[in-house]
Formats: C-alpha cells, sequence, structure tokens
C-alpha cells in the first residue's frame, strides 16, 4: 500500500526468534520499548490481503458489495486519496492557509498509512514472505542513539571475541546464537 522510508523493529520474545533469525540474520539489537515508543515508534496495523470488505456502491444508498480488502485498500489509496491530495495541492498552491492545512494532511495519512501492513495468512510460518509472526514496529523517522540505549546484542557465536574487544562497554548485554 505504501512504502515509506522507516526503520523497523520486532517485538518477538527471545525464546521465538527461530523464524526471524532464519529469514534475516543471526545479528540483532534489542532496546526496551519504551525507549522506542519515546522515540515515535508504534506496531504496525496488519491487515489480511484475502480477507473480505463491504464497500459501498454509491449508486444506491443501501448497495454494499464485497471485495478483496488489498485489493479495495490498493484502489482507495492510489485513485482517491492521493489524487484528491495532488488535486488539492494544485488548486490552492497560491493560498498558503489551505496549502499548510492540506500538507498536514498529507503527513497524517502518510504516517496513518505507512504503518499499515498486508499479509498472506495461508503461507507457511517460515515462508519468507509470511510477515506475521515479526510483531513488527515502524518508525518514519531516523532513530539516534547511544550504547547505553542498547538493551541487549545479539551475535553469532564466533563474532563474539571480537565484538567483545570492539564494545567492551556492552560485553554484560551480549547473548551469543
Amino acid at each position: 500500500m505504501f512504502e515509506p522510508n522507516c526503520v523497523h523493529f520486532a517485538d518477538i520474545p527471545e525464546g521465538e526468534l527461530e523464524i526471524h533469525i532464519s529469514k534475516y540474520s543471526k545479528f540483532g539489537l534489542a532496546f526496551y520499548k519504551s525507549f522506542l515508543i519515546k522515540k515515535g515508534v508504534n506496531p504496525v496495523f496488519y491487515i489480511e490481503e484475502n480477507s473480505t470488505i463491504y464497500k459501498k456502491d454509491f449508486s444506491s444508498l443501501d448497495k454494499y458489495e464485497l471485495t478483496n480488502r488489498e485489493k479495495y485498500y490498493q484502489e482507495y489509496c492510489s485513485k482517491t486519496i492521493f489524487y484528491f491530495m495532488q488535486k488539492y495541492l494544485h488548486c490552492c498552491k497560491n493560498n498558503k492557509v489551505e496549502l499548510q492545512d492540506t500538507w498536514e494532511i498529507y503527513y497524517f495519512l502518510f504516517n496513518l498509512f505507512s504503518h499499515f501492513k498486508v499479509f498472506n495468512n495461508n503461507l507457511e510460518d517460515n515462508d519468507p514472505d509470511n510477515y506475521y509472526f515479526e510483531r513488527e514496529w515502524r518508525a518514519t523517522n531516523n532513530i539516534n542513539f547511544k550504547l547505553l540505549d542498547v538493551v541487549k546484542v545479539i551475535l553469532p557465536e564466533n563474532k563474539k571475541k571480537q565484538f567483545e574487544f570492539d564494545f567492551p562497554e556492552l560485553k554484560d548485554k551480549l547473548k551469543t546464537l
């Protein structure tokens, strides 16, 4: 639906990291959720792509049709919201107040839709395209942090000595796989 520039986090309990590690890598940084929330990180809203939704048919007040949710959102975003925003931005380019309001609406919608993620419930848990188990959180901004903000560092056992040499201050926070 959107392909925003985001920073992604996974809210996965340590005992359930196996699938995530098999899809991505054995390297990771952990932060407290409260730290990330203060930085603007929020969970995504998962949308099952094959679920249906009632779509209003405006040819009749009482008429609705069932449609695929992903198709509906894609159509609504591309044909309705962005068409309207582009048209309205062009119309109000000489009015600074309306232009500012329009940009605020645009960024509100961008931030809202940037936290939607479509998934397919029919995929196996370990399928690379099955994102649901990631329990993803996102930020549409950079997340600046200090080494002191890191709660845990996860890495392969064969990288432990080099890591401890490079980052002795994080030695106590190390978990190897």
